[in-house]
């Protein structure tokens, strides 16, 4: 980890907390920011067109010159997962920041080992409870050839572990459901069709279809596949992992 990154990305952060005051409000603005400078092609998706960023050019110059793209490029390291349960749930919801709570991520990595046998070759590798996505940069060290799936419980999950996509240039989908009451099993029809929802900024929860009990059980941790089949209902240019 290198504590200039963390220092850079704590000063722009602070910059938008002083603006916005809700730390909520602050850091959705904020992760909007890094999100679109990491894939402009989440742009569309985001809704705005970032007036209050262009509409303000004492903040704007102030973050211009405070964020460094390719600092932040230049760590691979889940500096926004511990930002956001520092900086925000911690002052927001602290009761329920267990719900939050990341693994370091050397105890990850430890697990990764364990659970994925090192391989370049491609595979897909199954998340089914992502946080941040540091869960994914620890299965990378094991597969670094690897398609990345992952299940966020809440749109705050979704949207920061598709940012940490982005920033560390991993292949993956990450899709907003309740892995217990939707079906996440991609070898269904079903599953096939809520997986094309994946990696959208603002959740489609509502347009997924319900579990039916029939479909495969996730593992807890990693769930490793060697094909990548079958094609998505939803989405012909993104192909989902089989389920063991």
């Amino acid at each position: 980890m290198n504590p200039e990154v963390r220092a850079m990305l704590e000063n722009t952060y602070s910059l938008f907390l002083r603006k916005f005051g809700d730390p909520r409000i602050a850091w959705d603005r904020f992760l909007e920011f890094v999100a679109v400078d990491n894939s402009v092609s989440l742009l569309p998706q985001i809704g705005h067109k970032f007036e209050w960023l262009f509409g303000d050019s004492e903040f704007a110059g102030r973050v211009m010159r405070t964020y460094d793209y390719q600092l932040m490029k230049s760590d691979f390291y889940d500096h926004l997962g511990d930002m956001y349960a520092e900086k925000v749930v911690s002052s927001t919801d602290p009761q329920n920041n267990h719900r939050y709570a990341l693994r370091p991520m050397e105890r990850l990595e430890e697990a990764a080992a364990l659970a994925i046998p090192y391989s370049r070759g491609v595979m897909s590798v199954l998340q089914p409870d992502v946080t941040s996505g540091r869960s994914f940069m620890a299965a990378y060290k094991q597969a670094p050839n690897a398609v990345f799936f992952g299940i966020a419980g809440d749109e705050r999950k979704a949207r920061l572990a598709l940012t940490n996509l982005q920033i560390h240039d991993l292949r993956g989908f990450v899709l907003h459901a309740d892995r217990f009451n939707h079906n996440v099993d991609p070898a269904t029809r079903d599953g096939s069709y809520n997986w094309g929802f994946a990696n959208k900024w603002h959740s489609q929860i509502t347009k997924l279809r319900p579990a039916t009990g029939l479909e495969k059980k996730l593992e807890s941790q990693w769930s490793v596949v060697l094909q990548q089949t079958p094609t998505l209902k939803n989405d012909p240019n993104i192909t989902a992992p089989a389920m063991e």
